[in-house]
């Protein structure tokens, strides 16, 4: 009877902990929960910040986009608070404005940013 009450207390331990981390070390978590830090069920982090969405964002299935356009994308998109970049699952994106609708964004020579 104790075997059994230990092996329930060992299962329900594992499982809490998840299947991988059982026996080794624990995860280095921050100091912050919602900042994104969690453990194997956390969602994944957006590495380009708010102002950056999409399906294309931290999606195993969609076509790889270039990290140096979204990236200077979203440096354009932080100097304009209705600003947002949207990655699409085919490796595109856009500038689009806190509706979702497509900007035309032009630069101080009059040339479209895209």
């Amino acid at each position: 009877m104790k075997i059994f009450i230990l092996l329930v207390v060992i299962g329900v331990v594992s499982a809490q902990l998840g299947a991988g981390q059982v026996g080794g070390a624990a995860p280095a978590q921050g100091a912050g929960g919602a900042a994104g830090v969690g453990g194997p069920g956390a969602a994944p982090v957006n590495p380009y910040g708010p102002k950056v969405y999409g399906s294309g964002l931290n999606n195993p299935f969609a076509f790889p986009h270039n990290t140096w356009e979204v990236s200077r994308a979203a440096a354009v998109a932080a100097t304009n608070p209705n600003l947002y970049v949207r990655v699409e699952s085919d490796g595109g994106w856009e500038f689009t404005n806190r509706f979702g609708e497509k900007v035309d964004v032009y630069n101080s020579f009059g040339q479209e940013l895209d």
